[in-house]
């Protein structure tokens, strides 16, 4: 600090210490003298500032420019001020009250800080509380004058014909949307009635509302206009709308309805009043149109009464409400019936008798009749009646005017005649050729014809044909299910006699069935067990559906149909790939040649490339001609699809946003990276897995060329069905298994995944399956096909099988379109694998490659059964050391050119690498000598190679004694 600043401070500290003690010992004299000084310095200043002040004399103040203003108020006003001299003191321009009133407001100032700092803090607060206000009001006017006073004088002079500047005094309040709020104009000297109106006008376009104008009289004219009170939101939406369409009916200005007319806002309460001025000219039909527009607008029945003498006012009293069911039935009802026979709904609904109850059994219904009725009047009023009440209802005609027609109910009819009967009786009248009326007596169904004892009757007509015959048997086959015995009878009344065939076995063995198998010259078809009266059930492939489904619980015997399904399908010379994520659904399958399984649910990847084969196969048949032999039929075997589909959706969502894992997988499988390749040069993966792709491919065009899919299901859904992708998709999909074989369901899954009716009863017996073909559904008892019953059906069947495959095809017949992706071959010698044997001792061979496998005589890859549960199942990725039989999948890390050069695996840099591999191409596509450039694996429109190949390369062509760098 300064010496100057120390000895202030110096000096404060000696005046204020003995100011303090005086304080401390007598504060309250002190402060009071202190107070009396201070009015003392504050008049003494005042009075010396009046002595500086302009003096009015003779109403005239002395001084510059003081003359203008008259009222003397510039004596309490500083000299400054008045001559209007600039000044940085704030006291310049302000009453001289405020000079004698500082000193003493400091000193209260200064005992409040001693002693009452809260309200002095209070009293801060409330200054600046009033000073923001202050502004606030400040902002708003201004702003309430930018954005409206302003604009609207410039409409106000446009319409005058004047220039704005011209126009002054122009008053707006800031809470002008107030009621009884005055706005207040100027007009011109030469103003008419016309410019009024155009303020007016300009007013209520500006501010809203409605206003009233009174312009003066007298110069300076102007014209003030006071808000008018709004109206209530009752009248505006209720009486307002209802004078408006009254006027012309009453020949009266809305304005004159709306003066006089009365309506409470209660107006929905029974007994609310409504009071419409009628002119004196009234006419009776006027009432009625009135009457009319009321009830349109506001419901409800109003009674109405019109005073005797003028004026005549029109008075309606709303009528007690009706009960809901007479207003929603009754009277649309009445309203019908005065339509069907021509009275007015006012006479029937006075006449008629019913009450709120008319489902009771024991109700009648009391209806008027034209006394000029017809017979079709009757017949239409029990229509109407039928139709609008429900229920059937029989009817008496009284026999004497007034004419009443009595209805009552009928007793309702079962549920199984109307759900069964009736619907079979129209499919049957569309057969016949004639009315159901007319066929509905001559069919018996008892209520329990699902009993194994019940009898069904169906009549024929006298002029019968064999069809009508043929026709009655399908149509109680697919209306009832089952399966049905049918009799004719030979004299009249002629009649089709249906009874239950006797169940089928209870057990069936392959043995049982093997002979009738291996005898049979069919291909394409299976024999899925045996059903009523000992009948095979065998389904066609070529004649019913390219496709099969299998639709059960867990633990209901899917793995020992599909084991049979395997067998037949090879011993007919078909071709066969399996693709099992359950792992032990095919075991035992192993010892048929010509099959393929995938059953590591590790390993879905092979799955994948398998089914894409499959596709690729459907695409190179329809791309050639059919040659002589028909082709060779290949199934596709998809064994529990809800967990496969679980299982890849999975698999495909952890990967597809991680670039590491999907280019695992593209050098793991050269054939996904083919799939994939579009999809790695937009740098988008799909979201769902492209396998669903192929599976589609399959199931809506492959069955025309010979390839079949077979679908295992725990339950039929379009989401198994279509993998999710698109719920539209899967229906349509799931609609492509024409063969359905079901068991362990109940009434849900029989409804989504045959929905047909009616719904037989599920099987209870181990083994027993309902078939679901062409509407018609028949019960069967699969056959036992275990591990050990499979064994002698292979020996017998391999001679036949030879036989049988040489008259297929066992590859394209020559002609146009690419080579077939899948080979598909003769039968061969097994070749032996140290894995799985045959009954004849020979192993099988794997082929080359998981990816390129061909359709051989072989199982590629199969992992028989654990001894023990393995400890995790869960789908490892593609870089862990997953153990088949054809070894681990090593990881080896791959580099483009660029990521070799940058990350330093490779000498050089990258121009001449990239320089280096268009030469080396370039030699070998001219075939000159050349040292190979790696092939890498190409990702997209990137071309990877090891950092072994690079280098190798690199180090041959330094050899060379070329090109390096």
């Amino acid at each position: 600090m300064s010496e100057l600043f120390d000895a202030f401070a110096s000096f404060l500290g000696l005046v204020g210490r003995p100011l303090g003690l005086i304080e401390d010992a007598y504060p309250g004299p002190f402060w009071g003298l202190l107070l009396l000084a201070s009015f003392g310095l504050g008049i003494a200043g005042a009075v010396q500032h009046m002595r500086r002040k302009q003096i009015s004399i003779g109403g005239t103040i002395v001084g510059s420019k003081g003359h203008t203003d008259p009222s003397g108020a510039t004596m309490w006003r500083s000299a400054t001020a008045v001559q209007r001299r600039p000044s940085l003191n704030p006291l310049d321009g302000r009453p001289v009250i405020l000079r004698a009133f500082i000193p003493p407001a400091l000193v209260v100032l200064a005992w409040l800080y001693v002693y009452a700092w809260p309200l002095l803090a209070a009293g801060i607060l409330a200054v600046l509380g009033l000073a923001g206000y202050g502004l606030y009001r400040a902002i708003s006017l201004r702003k309430h004058r930018r954005q409206l006073v302003y604009p609207m004088t410039a409409a106000l002079a446009r319409a005058f014909g004047q220039q704005e500047w011209q126009l002054t005094g122009v008053k707006v309040p800031l809470d002008y949307t107030e009621t009884g709020a005055v706005v207040v104009l100027p007009l011109p000297d030469h103003w008419d009635d016309s410019h009024a109106a155009k303020a007016a006008q300009i007013v209520a376009a500006r501010l809203g509302g409605e206003w009233a104008a009174e312009p003066s009289r007298r110069a300076p004219y102007t014209l003030t206009l006071i808000r008018k009170p709004e109206e209530s939101q009752h009248v505006r939406e209720v009486v307002r709308p209802i004078a408006t369409a009254l006027a012309p009916v009453l020949a009266q200005t809305p304005a004159e309805i709306l003066r006089d007319v009365v309506l409470p806002e209660r107006w929905d309460e029974p007994g609310a009043t409504l009071r419409i001025p009628v002119p004196d000219g009234w006419r009776e039909r006027q009432f009625a149109e009135v009457v009319e527009i009321v009830t349109e607008r506001l419901g409800g029945r109003w009674d109405r009464a019109l005073s005797e003498r003028a004026p005549y006012v029109l008075t309606l009293i709303r009528r007690q409400p009706e009960p809901d069911y007479v207003v929603e039935v009754i009277r649309p009802m009445a309203d019908a019936l005065a339509v069907a026979t021509g009275q007015s709904s006012d006479e029937i609904l006075d006449a008629m008798a019913i009450s709120h109850d008319w489902d009771n059994p024991e109700c009648e219904i009391l209806l008027p009749l034209p006394s000029h009725h017809r017979p079709h009047h009757i017949n239409d009023v029990v229509a109407i009646v039928h139709e609008r009440l429900g229920g059937d209802w029989a009817f008496l005609r009284s026999d004497t005017a007034p004419y009443q027609l009595t209805l009552w109910h009928q007793p309702p009819e079962p549920d199984y005649i109307v759900e069964i009967v009736k619907p079979m009786v129209a499919a049957l009248a569309v057969a016949y050729g004639k009315t159901p009326a007319e066929i509905l007596p001559t069919v018996e169904v008892p209520e329990e014809w699902k009993e194994e004892t019940a009898q069904v009757v169906i009549g024929l007509p006298d002029e019968y044909r064999p069809e009508h015959v043929s026709q009655a048997r399908r149509i109680v086959a697919e209306r009832l299910g089952g399966d049905w015995a049918s009799r004719v009878s030979d004299r009249k009344p002629f009649a089709v006699t249906f009874s239950h065939k006797p169940q089928p076995p209870t057990y069936v063995a392959v043995a049982d069935v093997q002979d009738l198998i291996l005898s049979s010259t069919e291909t394409e078809c299976a024999l899925v067990g045996i059903g009523a009266d000992n009948e095979p059930i065998i389904t066609y492939h070529q004649k019913e559906s390219p496709h099969t489904a299998l639709s059960a619980r867990t633990q209901q015997g899917k793995s020992t149909v599909n084991r049979g399904l395997v067998a037949q399908y090879w011993f007919q010379g078909g071709s066969q790939v399996m693709i099992d994520v359950k792992e032990d659904s095919f075991e035992g399958c192993d010892i048929f040649p010509d099959v393929e399984i995938y059953n590591d649910p590790r390993r879905l990847d092979l799955m994948w490339v398998a089914i894409h084969r499959v596709c690729r196969e459907f695409e190179a048949r329809r791309g050639k001609e059919r040659g002589p032999k028909p082709w060779r039929p290949l199934y596709l075997h998809l064994e529990e699809q809800n967990l496969f589909s679980l299982y890849i959706n999975r698999w495909w969502t952890r990967i597809r946003e991680n670039p590491e894992k999907i280019e695992e997988l593209c050098i793991a499988n050269p054939v996904i990276a083919g799939i994939l390749e579009d999809y790695l040069v937009s740098g988008k993966m799909p979201k769902i897995c492209p396998v669903w792709d192929d599976i589609t491919t399959l199931l809506l065009a492959a069955g025309g060329y010979n390839i079949h899919v077979i679908s295992t299901y725990q339950k039929l859904t379009a989401a198994a069905a279509g993998g999710g992708a698109d719920p539209g998709l899967g229906g349509a999909l799931r609609e492509m298994y024409g063969i359905k074989m079901l068991t362990g369901f109940n009434a849900s899954t029989w409804g989504t995944v045959v929905d047909s009716k009616p719904i037989p009863p599920c099987p209870t017996r181990k083994g027993q399956w309902v078939l679901a073909v062409n509407g018609i559904n028949r019960l069967f008892q699969a056959p036992n096909w275990s591990l050990e019953e499979m064994h002698p059906f292979l020996e017998r069947g391999l001679a036949v099988r030879a036989q049988r495959a040489a008259e297929l095809s066992p590859e394209l017949s020559p002609g146009g379109g690419a080579r077939s992706y899948v080979e598909i071959t003769a039968p061969q010698e097994d070749k032996g694998t140290e894995d799985t044997t045959h009954p004849a001792g020979a192993a099988q061979t794997p082929s080359q490659s998981p990816v390129e496998a061909p359709l051989e005589g072989n199982v590629l890859p199969f992992r028989t059964r654990p001894a023990a549960p393995a400890e995790d199942k869960e789908m490892a990725p593609l870089s862990a050391p997953v153990t088949t039989d054809y070894g681990p999948e090593p990881k080896v890390h791959r580099y483009t050119l660029e990521e070799a050069v940058n990350e330093g695996v490779v000498p050089e840099t990258y121009a001449w690498w990239h320089k280096e591999r268009q030469r080396a191409k370039a030699r070998a596509k001219n075939g000159q000598p050349h040292i190979p450039f790696p092939a890498g694996v190409k990702l997209g429109r990137a071309e990877k190679y090891t950092a072994e190949e690079l280098r190798d390369w690199h180090a041959k062509r330094r050899a060379e004694g070329t090109g390096s760098v």
